[in-house]
């Protein structure tokens, strides 16, 4: 049953949605030590790129934690609480990011 997972598309789009959004991130910290041009293109990728990759990342999630509620039989209940959670904390986390988008990409006024 453990080789099950590993076969889904869904676990091939989950691991490149966080592949992704985690090279960005750490291009982020990084940001500091680049020329302005770069370090700015990093900082409206980190606030721009999550409104594909957070869905998909999601999706993925929801799909595989579906499956695997099948799967592993012992775990199905806590599983399926998790697939009515799960929803809930995508819209928390995805309105947090908006959120942060519009404050971080806003222009300054000087």
């Amino acid at each position: 049953h453990a080789l099950v997972l590993p076969r889904q598309p869904a676990t091939v789009s989950m691991l490149g949605a966080w592949a992704i959004a985690d090279a960005i991130r750490y291009l982020y910290y990084l940001a500091p030590v680049f020329p302005k041009a770069a370090a700015a293109a990093i900082k409206s990728a980190r606030y721009s790129w999550f409104l594909a990759l957070y869905p998909i990342g999601f999706t993925s999630e929801w799909l595989l934690i579906r499956k695997s509620s099948a799967v592993y039989a012992d775990w199905e209940a806590g599983m399926k609480g998790m697939l009515v959670v799960w929803p809930v904390g995508f819209t928390f986390m995805y309105g947090h990011m908006i959120r942060q988008r519009q404050k971080m990409l806003a222009k300054k006024v000087e």
